[in-house]
């Protein structure tokens, strides 16, 4: 390091360490503590105001939902659709990027790729996330996500070579 940059440095430093000790130190606006003005004496009971202990209220609310609990959830704003919904293909990807977004739905006998605003089976594709996709149809706005179902067997499995134990189903 030069000189030039060393000197710099602790300079920089000096003024910041300076800074924070001021600010440690306080000015005396800090120090002087705030006092309420008492109401006065004709003021009407209705604009005074009532203070009322709520501590032990919002302790047990907090204590009643913990931050960081594996299972809190915001409310939901609508329904999931979780086993699907009537008539609408399971969702089984979603893209997107610069070119737009598109949600890719099962279909026989080739996947239907949908894009935002599009239509599928009378449900209107109206928000795509890279999460999930909001579909507007008969039962309303409904959430549905990727479903990745394993494809199913093709056949019989072929038998095990002699020696080897059968997996278990």
């Amino acid at each position: 390091m030069t000189w030039v940059a060393l000197v710099g440095v602790l300079g920089t430093g000096t003024i910041l360490a300076g800074a924070i000790g001021w600010e440690l130190s306080g000015s005396p606006n800090m120090t002087s503590p705030v006092v309420a003005r008492p109401p006065a004496a004709g003021a009407p009971a209705s604009r005074m105001p009532t203070e009322r202990d709520q501590t032990q209220e919002w302790i047990a609310t907090v204590l009643a939902r913990p931050l960081f609990s594996p299972n809190r959830r915001p409310p939901a704003e609508h329904r999931e659709a979780s086993g699907g919904a009537v008539g609408l293909p399971r969702l089984t990807g979603i893209m997107v990027g610069p070119f737009g977004r598109s949600a890719i739905f099962a279909g026989e006998p080739r996947p239907v790729v949908v894009p935002e605003g599009g239509r599928i089976n009378g449900y209107i594709v109206t928000t795509i996330d890279a999460t999930e996709v909001k579909v507007a149809g008969p039962e309303g706005l409904l959430t549905i996500h990727p479903s990745f179902q394993p494809a199913p067997p093709r056949g019989p499995s072929p038998a095990p070579r002699p020696g080897q134990p059968e997996k278990p189903r």
